[in-house]
């Protein structure tokens, strides 16, 4: 895993590894008239090829939509390229997670110095064990960013001596352990935070889990982290770190990344580090908007498929559910 490598390779790696447009260029949409009784819905999807690219040609009949299961037509497809992004960045920095930092923060640097070279663009950095702190809100400078990144370490509890282990008598169970991990509470709180609950259609909102997917106090479930990042518009893309004590919850990553339209990557080394973070960059830069027409209020199930044969092993990434 990823906490195998030296943070001193890290850091040259994932730097001028990231490809995201100052401008924006997304085609302009023609006014759309749906039937009684239906309004128009649209959400964004992502997709790389086979070669890790973006394919920028996709038409609306290369694509079968179901909602609900039932089979919808796509009525435009769009793309959009160079939005300016509202990109979270979340550290666990419970006891786990002691020999990581060395790795994530590197890591974080890079997506900050990188994401923050286009003016338009704006980091937040949040930390997360029991709790969640916001060491920066969104904001567009460097500088500022990258000094709440220095701060930032690892929540010790009390009778910690170092590897994850802990020595008590009592064991360090519950909420309101010092360094226990409440992932799904403590990132909805985040979202909830950063992002108010309106949706900007002028900006994308992306947010990236440094964490191994272990929850051991969380109140809520991963489903509550997963709502609010969809209410709030916001993609999670998360790159599984294994722990010290080697936990690492790769179906809980997948699964609040695939539900809110990002991707899950579990880097065993460098090469794979970097492909997964060329990749995430790539999907950051640039993405397609369906429209369609749909009936009723309330969530509906979103499945969307590739129909052209010459994409079948292209990665798509969406939201689940509208």
């Amino acid at each position: 895993m990823i906490n195998t490598m030296k943070p001193t390779t890290i850091l040259p790696l994932v730097l001028l590894l990231f490809v995201f447009s100052v401008g924006s260029n997304s085609h302009s949409q023609v006014a759309q008239t749906c039937a009684a009784g239906s309004h128009l819905a649209q959400f964004g999807f992502t997709v790389v090829n086979e070669s890790g690219d973006v394919p920028a040609d996709l038409t609306k009949d290369d694509l079968v939509l179901k909602t609900n299961n039932d089979l919808t037509t796509v009525t435009a497809l769009d793309r959009q390229v160079g939005m300016p992004i509202d990109l979270a960045i979340l550290i666990d920095v419970s006891v786990s997670q002691d020999e990581c930092l060395a790795i994530t923060k590197p890591v974080a640097r890079a997506l900050i110095q990188e994401v923050l070279k286009s003016a338009d663009n704006r980091v937040a950095l949040l930390s997360f064990s029991s709790r969640i702190e916001i060491e920066q809100p969104l904001t567009n400078d460097v500088t500022k960013a990258l000094a709440a990144l220095d701060a930032v370490k690892i929540v010790v509890p009390p009778g910690y001596v170092g590897g994850g282990v802990v020595i008590s008598r009592v064991p360090p169970r519950g909420p309101s352990f010092i360094g226990a991990t409440s992932l799904w509470d403590t990132s909805a709180e985040g979202l909830e935070k950063i992002y108010d609950s309106a949706r900007d259609a002028k900006r994308r909102r992306a947010a990236i889990l440094l964490s191994d997917g272990e929850d051991t106090s969380s109140k809520g479930k991963i489903n509550k982290s997963i709502a609010g990042a969809i209410d709030r518009d916001v993609v999670i893309y998360a790159i599984g770190v294994t722990g010290g004590d080697s936990t690492l919850d790769r179906n809980a990553l997948k699964q609040v990344s695939d539900q809110t339209g990002g991707t899950a990557a579990f880097p065993k080394n460098r090469e794979e580090l970097k492909t997964a973070l060329l990749e995430i960059s790539k999907r950051l830069g640039s993405q397609y908007i369906v429209s369609f027409c749909h009936a009723g209020d309330g969530p509906f199930k979103i499945r969307l498929d590739l129909n052209n044969p010459k994409l079948s092993k292209s990665r798509i990434a969406y939201p689940r559910e509208h």
